[in-house]
């Protein structure tokens, strides 16, 4: 599939600088931040000193706010995959979430016992190379002290957290809606309706205006029908030369709903596109957005109004029981893979060797007791979604 969409006025200046734009300084602008898995790109919108500068800040900032939906849902990008994101235990355990669907403590532990015979140290390290670094340092430190016996029983310890994870959101920001708008404006251009044409838009964007152009907009849900299997990034612009407006809406994954008055000076043809994408696969999708609004949403909005009483819970009540699925499906695999490698380890045998009767019973009887903990807790904390 070919994601680069160019301008057919490719060649004119940077929507942010307004520098000219060459062959030499033009860049792939994402139109929705590939920091959370958008693809499509446009060229002859941005310069390269721009792109790189509002992607350091203001993409970032975004990223950085989504970044637990990113690495729950391996977001993917076309190059890296999302930090790992720190998260709590109710108990108060500090541990990182992966993008691979692992977790592991958000620090190393190191502890020192004075006994009668010297002295015990005890570590627990989050990878083999963390913890050979930590027995490098002490040997310098402990000089009298011989660490050979702890680098050659370095062992590998599975372990459940204490309870259940928790973590905290929060959308939007004078960087974030930076690239919230950027991001309708770039979708504006990619129709050939030009960043002048977008002055209110860009007034913000380029800190000429302190009101901001966009706001939540929950009154209603405007994705026509919405998918229950997984969430999506969307955003689409519609221009419309009866009430000379230009509104963009952007949502990620389901649960950031935007609405952008790019233009009230609109005098265009009715016109109005959408792209979407499931970040989880990188597929792009059809979804239809409803951007015909009345007189009185849209004055609500404006008012900044249009955010009523449980619309933000039942956002969230659609978005996380899908993400929810989504990461407990990965969760089952990545212990079901693993429970089987360590029987096989623990057997001397191949992953695809043949087994007899007795192997077969023992295989599943190791299986059995390497999933037991993976299935207590799903049994003690795993809500049903």
């Amino acid at each position: 599939m070919g994601y680069l969409s160019r301008h057919s006025d490719a060649m004119g200046h940077c929507a942010i600088c307004d520098e000219e734009i060459t062959p030499l300084n033009d860049s792939k602008e994402h139109v929705v931040p590939n920091a959370v898995g958008g693809r499509l790109k446009v060229r002859g919108f941005i310069c390269r000193k721009c792109n790189n500068g509002s992607g350091c800040e203001w993409d970032a900032e975004l990223a950085d706010q989504f970044n637990w939906f990113s690495v729950t849902l391996n977001v993917k990008r076309e190059a890296g995959v999302a930090p790992s994101h720190p998260v709590k235990t109710v108990g108060g355990q500090g541990l990182l979430l992966h993008a691979d669907g692992t977790m592991s403590p958000d620090k190393p532990v190191i502890s020192t016992t004075e006994i009668p015979s010297g002295r015990q140290i005890s570590i627990k390290a989050r990878t083999r190379l963390e913890a050979r670094k930590i027995l490098k340092g002490l040997q310098r430190k402990y000089p009298e002290s011989d660490f050979s016996m702890a680098f050659a029983s370095l062992t590998e310890e599975t372990s459940m957290p204490d309870g259940p994870i928790m973590t905290s959101f929060q959308f939007g920001g004078p960087l974030a809606g930076r690239s919230i708008v950027k991001t309708a404006v770039a979708m504006a251009f990619r129709m050939s309706i030009p960043p002048a044409g977008c002055e209110l838009a860009m007034r913000y964007i380029k800190g000429v205006a302190a009101t901001p152009p966009f706001a939540e907009f929950l009154s209603r849900d405007l994705v026509r029908i919405r998918p229950d299997k997984h969430v999506f990034h969307v955003v689409s612009v519609r221009g419309d030369p009866e009430t000379k407006r230009l509104m963009g809406y952007v949502e990620y994954f389901g649960l950031g709903r935007f609405l952008v008055l790019l233009s009230t000076e609109y005098d265009g043809c009715p016109v109005q596109r959408t792209y979407s994408i499931n970040p989880a696969t990188a597929e792009e999708i059809k979804i239809a957005v409803d951007l015909v609004l009345s007189e009185d949403e849209f004055n609500r909005w404006l008012a900044n109004d249009a955010v009523p009483d449980g619309s933000r819970e039942a956002a969230f009540n659609y978005a996380m029981p899908v993400i929810l699925r989504q990461m407990y499906a990965r969760a089952d695999a990545n212990a079901f893979d693993r429970a089987y490698e360590e029987a096989c380890r623990d057997m001397g045998i191949e992953s695809s060797e043949a087994l007899d009767n007795d192997q077969i019973m023992e295989f599943s009887r190791r299986m059995a007791h390497k999933l037991m903990p993976h299935l207590l807790r799903i049994l003690r904390h795993r809500p049903r979604v």
